[in-house]
């Protein structure tokens, strides 16, 4: 078994470690409070510095990084600590609203509806205003929706409509990315991109703005069996006077 130290080619003598490691000053290998080095994680990805340059800088994995809990080595914590943030970065400042961008639509695209994402950052209205926002937003905001991200991007939403709207509207889900804050990345839907009747006719009516009577005439279909279609999907509203 090799050296539990990252990138040395070592044989294992003690506690994982190789005899050079095992032999230098005690407090490397002690363990500290993980979160600072958890939050120092997620700023950096929120500033665009994505997991592959984490690893590439420290040789801690990818699903470490992602599902670290508890106490770290104080190892790690010096390595982590050490990655610089992206220059010109100023604590309270501004970073790209890309990645922010991208989280939101992505926990949409699950059934996170926008005015919960808003409610758990602080206010109704603050998911759909991000997304109506400029190219930058305060770095404490990447930070606040990045955290959000983290806690709901593995556990489905309550809201069907949430998913429906978001599929009608191109948004992709968390797994469509693979390093989200990369502005070259384009996202991977799958092989299955096909829209259902609910997600068509959401895209024509509230993404588009089409009436009942134009969505029909879309669909190439009788009001009346667009109506029915809805009645089945449990969507008709009543026919507008």
């Amino acid at each position: 078994m090799k050296c539990a130290r990252p990138k040395c080619p070592n044989t294992a003598r003690k506690q994982g470690l190789c005899a050079k490691h095992y032999d230098s000053p005690a407090a490397i290998r002690g363990y500290v409070d993980g979160q600072p080095v958890r939050d120092r994680i997620a700023l950096l990805v929120s500033l665009g510095v994505g997991h592959r340059t984490i690893y590439e800088e420290t040789g801690l994995s990818v699903d470490w990084l992602r599902k670290s809990t508890g106490r770290v080595q104080l190892v790690t914590h010096r390595k982590i600590m050490a990655i610089p943030l992206p220059k010109g970065f100023i604590p309270g400042g501004e970073v790209p609203s890309l990645g922010t961008k991208r989280r939101i639509r992505a926990l949409a695209a699950i059934g996170w509806p926008l005015k919960q994402q808003g409610r758990q950052l602080g206010k109704t209205d603050c998911a759909r205003n991000l997304l109506a926002g400029g190219e930058v937003v305060l770095s404490s905001t990447a930070l606040k929706v990045d955290q959000l991200y983290q806690q709901l991007s593995a556990t489905a939403g309550p809201s069907n409509r949430s998913r429906l709207i978001a599929r009608s509207k191109g948004w992709p889900p968390p797994l469509a990315w693979d390093s989200i804050d990369d502005p070259d990345e384009l996202p991977d839907f799958g092989a299955d991109s096909k829209l259902s009747f609910p997600e068509r006719y959401l895209e024509l009516r509230e993404h588009v703005g089409l009436s009942d009577v134009q969505i029909a005439n879309k669909m190439g279909i009788e009001l009346d069996s667009l109506e029915r279609q809805l009645y089945r999907y449990d969507m008709f509203k009543g026919r507008a006077a």
